[in-house]
């Protein structure tokens, strides 16, 4: 009877583990890769991708001219997002919440979703 209960709770605990684990991750690590607008936001073009690379990227491609961009994180949920563009520089406080496969983007008062590229 121990015998049945120790693998029991072993394997109960590994699947806690598992479960804490993948809850535990931070938008730090769930941002990383490409998603999708499907509205204009912040002077972003309807269907501009933005993608997040793990050194500090932004990605913004519009299929026009593209900013140079980076961002670093402020806490959790707050981004800074940097852009040059045609000589011209602009700094940008981003909060970002992140459920799936959706990345909700609030700047000052624009808010959009925009969604993960598979």
């Amino acid at each position: 009877m121990l015998r049945k209960s120790g693998w029991t709770l072993l394997i109960v605990g590994l699947i806690l583990m598992l479960a804490l684990t993948a809850c535990g991750s931070s938008p730090k690590d769930q941002i990383i890769g490409k998603w999708q607008s499907s509205e204009s936001w912040a002077g972003f073009p309807e269907g501009t991708t933005f993608e997040f690379t793990r050194d500090g990227r932004l990605i913004a491609d519009s299929g026009e001219k593209s900013p140079t961009a980076s961002y670093t994180w402020v806490d959790d949920n707050t981004m800074n997002w940097h852009l040059e563009f045609d000589g011209k520089t602009l700094d940008m406080k981003v909060h970002v919440e992140i459920s799936g496969d959706t990345l909700g983007m609030t700047q000052g008062f624009m808010r959009t979703e925009v969604k993960r590229v598979k």
